[in-house]
């Protein structure tokens, strides 16, 4: 009986194989691996001709070499006195590429980076050029391969937490709110995994930040879940694009993000899924405001931007803009467009009037509204302010309460 390997991959089929060889699931399907002892020791092989085979032999006080018959690659790997493998998968592909004749039959690669672990040996013939019996083992391998990598997408999305999360004035601790069972990786193979939990409080303290030390200002840190541990970490390696883990590590699980101030404190917020709401300003202008000033008359426009103060995975910002009309007695427009957008794409805000005053003197043509921007240009996160044509000019300024996930 033979076990067809499950990967998680929509491309390279993996040894052990059959001898007449297993065509790989690749867009040209020729891409094959031969296991190392770790995955760091694994070597990818691609045919440049056909009818190629190629195999990795042991041996005792053997030195690390290549030989060729007809289409036929033997790759004898380097081993000691006690038959011990000491070829790494880095040592494979060098001697490879060091030799002109093998690279007119293939090519070879370093599966994982960066290539250190042990080459694996295979002594039966591996065919690059797939089985011209027309065997059904490339489909079911194709199968067996799609159906983990969708099953695992499926269920790492459904399982992924939804996080209330929230800190207080004064407190120096990440408050959460009881999450129970999510899904979570004890290694990076995806082999084990646990049911993830996080019940308790943390603090902002140096023991949590990847690598120690103290929060840079204006910086965006996210917040993983460490598979293994059950515990968090504050790292400024941004997620995967789906917003599951940490890059380059499927163990951490991604949680939420936050944003340091200019003075390297962390404001107060209150997370809600993939919403943050800022307690406090994040910007340079006193209060936290991202500007204050006047409006130009358009089609002039003035940018107000919370590039620096918005984590880059954030799809729309929250801004809370405090609009004063002056001393003009007939209502007017002001008009708001988010950056990457063109300019006859905005919304227009109607200002009242100024001569009638509330209690207190406070002008009538005062306005305050808060407004959901998209993000659609990652280099320019804010947006365009205008006004309609008067002797007097708007002012305005803009706050920034929060961004969406």
């Amino acid at each position: 009986m033979i076990i067809l390997p499950e990967l998680n991959s929509f491309d390279a089929v993996q040894s052990p194989q059959p001898s007449e060889g297993v065509k790989a699931v690749g867009v040209d399907f020729s891409s094959y691996i031969i296991n190392g002892v770790t995955i760091t020791g694994d070597v990818r092989y691609v045919r440049i001709a056909d009818g190629v085979r190629v195999r990795h032999l042991g041996g005792t006080s053997t030195a690390l070499g290549v030989s060729i018959s007809g289409n036929d690659v033997t790759v004898q790997l380097a081993a000691n006195g006690l038959s011990v493998v000491t070829s790494t998968a880095n040592d494979v592909v060098n001697l490879i590429n060091a030799t002109p004749a093998v690279l007119l039959l293939l090519n070879a690669f370093v599966n994982n980076a960066p290539g250190t672990g042990i080459a694996g040996i295979w002594t039966s013939y591996m065919d690059l050029s797939g089985d011209l019996r027309g065997s059904i083992r490339p489909a079911l391998q194709s199968l067996t391969n799609r159906t983990k990598f969708l099953v695992n997408y499926l269920v790492e999305q459904s399982l992924a937490p939804i996080v209330k999360a929230y800190k207080q004035d004064s407190l120096n601790t990440l408050k959460f709110k009881a999450i129970h069972d999510f899904l979570a990786y004890k290694n990076t193979l995806k082999t084990d995994f646990t049911n993830g939990s996080l019940d308790v409080d943390f603090n902002f303290g140096p023991s949590y930040i990847e690598g120690g030390g103290a929060f840079s200002a204006n910086t965006t840190y996210y917040v993983y879940h460490i598979g293994p541990s059950n515990d968090i970490e504050y790292s400024t390696v941004v997620p995967t694009n789906d917003l599951l883990f940490k890059t380059g590590d499927v163990t951490k699980k991604y949680l939420m993000d936050f944003q340091t101030a200019g003075d390297a404190t962390i404001p107060e917020f209150y997370r809600d899924g993939n919403r943050m709401y800022l307690m406090r300003g994040l910007g340079p202008v006193a209060g936290g405001y991202l500007f204050s000033g006047t409006i130009p008359i358009a089609p002039a426009e003035v940018f107000v931007s919370a590039t620096a103060y918005v984590p880059p995975t954030a799809k729309a910002i929250e801004f809370e803009i405090n609009f004063d009309n002056n001393t003009l007695a007939a209502y007017r427009s002001v008009f708001v467009r988010a950056a990457g957008t063109g300019t006859g794409l905005k919304y227009e805000i109607q200002l009242p009037p100024w001569p009638a005053e509330r209690a207190g003197g406070v002008s009538a043509g005062m306005s305050t509204v808060k407004i959901v921007m998209p993000v659609n240009d990652p280099g320019g996160k804010g947006i365009y302010l205008s006004s309609t044509t008067s002797p007097q000019l708007v002012t305005a300024s803009v706050k920034m309460v929060g961004w969406i996930v």
